[in-house]
């Protein structure tokens, strides 16, 4: 329970609030889309859980979602 009290809250919260600082809360939102995948990701290594061709087509739509954010993002940066 100190565990998860100290690494899953604290300091998850703590450098979440430092970022918001240092980067912009459209690209910190994307946080929430990754959030499942890297759970789902981590349970299949070290739990033994199954992924199914779904699965990993949600998450390579994910992916590319989130990657076409930050890509368009920099790229209308550079049209300026």
């Amino acid at each position: 329970m100190l565990y998860l009290a100290l690494f899953g809250t604290v300091l998850a919260f703590g450098l979440y609030f430092w970022l918001l600082r240092h980067a912009p809360a459209t690209r910190l939102g994307l946080i929430a889309l990754c959030t499942p995948v890297v759970a789902v990701t981590l349970g299949a290594a070290f739990a033994g859980e199954s992924i199914g061709l779904a699965t990993l087509a949600g998450m390579a739509l994910v992916f590319t979602g989130v990657g076409l954010v930050v890509l368009g993002k920099r790229r209308s940066r550079a049209a300026r």
